[in-house]
């Protein structure tokens, strides 16, 4: 990549965060004037200060450069949409059952096993098929001892 294709993607990945130069500047303790020979391919910023301004813009280097190619075409939403489902397992479930998305997950459900003690603690919690589940449900309950 050349030095001018990189100002470019500095310049780009800056303006589509909404950032001025001066802001980036007092961000990360630099002049404006090193951001502009950044963004004017005069110089270039080291690799832990270009680390920096992408996690100060909010996207990936990977991104920025367009190396993730299977994502191409995906909006910062949906990114940040993927992002979220993947950072909530709990919620993925309901996810796939509110958009009406079939999926291996929705044939497991989470539930608590039976204890003796009102409180519901994590590691109470065991998956198992949706099927299984509501035979559980529909069977009675075993006679004490």
């Amino acid at each position: 990549m050349t030095r001018e294709e990189i100002a470019q993607v500095l310049k780009r990945s800056r303006g589509s965060a909404g950032f001025t130069q001066k802001q980036v500047a007092q961000a990360i303790g630099r002049k404006q004037q090193t951001v502009a020979s950044w963004e004017t391919a005069q110089s270039q910023p080291d690799v832990d200060t270009l680390f920096g301004l992408f996690d100060l813009y909010g996207i990936s280097i990977d991104d920025a450069f367009g190396f993730n190619q299977k994502e191409r075409g995906l909006s910062p939403l949906d990114r940040s949409l993927i992002a979220a489902f993947r950072n909530n397992p709990d919620m993925q479930v309901s996810v796939l059952r509110l958009l009406q998305i079939e999926s291996e997950a929705s044939d497991t459900v989470r539930v608590y096993r039976a204890a003796k003690s009102e409180e519901k603690a994590e590691g109470d919690i065991v998956e198992m098929s949706r099927l299984l589940h509501e035979k559980l449900k529909a069977a009675k309950p075993a006679e004490q001892i």
